[in-house]
């Protein structure tokens, strides 16, 4: 049979006027206002984090410039164009331009989605999710189905943020930014099998949207989930 078709509308004029974008300098603050009104209320031992634990970065600074984690700098094709938690020294970094670009060309939300990954890693870490330190893949897609989870609450409306003034509602097309978000992702860092890689994670992404992020531990925190074979 046909699938169901869901249309969100506009919250008011000025989301319209906007195409139900933010402002760029709201988006990041706002995430983390979300990220924090959605993990207060699904983990105990989440501590909220600041924007200011949120930094932007240029890999193609001098060396020095580049962030270090753990004592030591990645690599330029390793931070390229990524999003990332660095569990060391506790902070969430961005490549700027991407981000920038992912706003411009995507919306809002593909930011958002790309920021929320990193931040279900910071709550990994916190719970000793299988997986985090031995099996990349693993974690991977639980933080992808978390990021489904957090998309969910949003949808019901149950998050908030003072920055864009109070409960926040989804805009036509957050999640089409959050599809085109992966895939523009695993282009941008160069991921060979990237659709393989994009299909696996929103199938993730899906689990927690559709079935909740409580279901997100049981599917994905287990040694046979990978990017190659996601969990059904």
């Amino acid at each position: 049979t046909n699938p169901d078709v869901f249309e969100i509308p506009f919250t008011d004029e000025q989301d319209a006027a906007g195409g139900g974008n933010a402002p760029a300098k709201d988006v990041i603050p706002a995430s983390v206002e979300m990220l924090n009104s959605f993990y207060s209320q699904v983990e105990p031992l989440y501590p909220e984090q600041s924007v200011d634990d949120v930094h932007s970065f240029d890999s193609s600074a001098s060396e020095d410039e580049l962030p270090a984690c753990g004592g030591s700098t990645p690599s330029r094709n390793d931070i390229k164009n990524s999003v990332f938690y660095c569990p060391d020294d506790g902070y969430f970094a961005f490549e700027g331009d991407y981000l920038q670009h992912v706003y411009d060309d995507i919306g809002d939300f593909g930011v958002t989605t790309l920021l929320a990954d990193p931040f279900a890693t910071y709550v990994q870490t916190l719970q000793g999710f299988p997986g985090v330190a031995k099996n990349a893949d693993n974690a991977r897609l639980g933080a992808d189905c978390y990021t489904g989870g957090f998309a969910q609450a949003l949808f019901d409306e149950l998050l908030s943020s003072e920055t864009v003034g109070g409960t926040v509602a989804f805009s036509p097309g957050d999640l089409d930014e959050t599809v085109e978000a992966f895939i523009d992702s695993s282009a941008a860092q160069g991921v060979r099998k990237d659709l393989d890689v994009t299909f696996a994670r929103l199938r993730a992404f899906r689990d927690g949207f559709f079935f909740g992020y409580g279901v997100c531990r049981a599917n994905y925190a287990n040694a046979n989930s990978s990017l190659d074979q996601p969990s059904e």
